[in-house]
């Protein structure tokens, strides 16, 4: 976008904002899980092993995982770097 002269920081924050407010939900929920396993409730079973070809992404093939999440955040982070767009506060 930024090479073709569109503006980058507004969607850089958009995106930004998102995976804060998805990273303070998930955190929200590893607590609430935390207590019930303590309570004595079960864990959820261990997800199935998902294999990724050399020219699959990450982010788009398993936006939600954990790994996705992660991926896109660096991203987001390398391009605000790069436009000096700015991020959202934590809260």
């Amino acid at each position: 976008m930024q090479q073709m002269g569109l503006p980058v920081a507004t969607p850089v924050s958009g995106v930004a904002g998102d995976l804060l407010s998805d990273a303070v939900a998930l955190a929200d929920d590893s607590k609430d899980a935390a207590k019930n396993t303590a309570k004595g409730a079960q864990k959820n079973p261990t997800p199935r092993a998902v294999n990724y070809g050399a020219s699959d992404s990450i982010v788009f093939a398993q936006a939600d995982s954990p790994r996705g999440k992660a991926m896109a955040t660096l991203l987001i982070a390398n391009l605000a770097r790069g436009t000096n767009a700015p991020l959202p506060d934590r809260r």
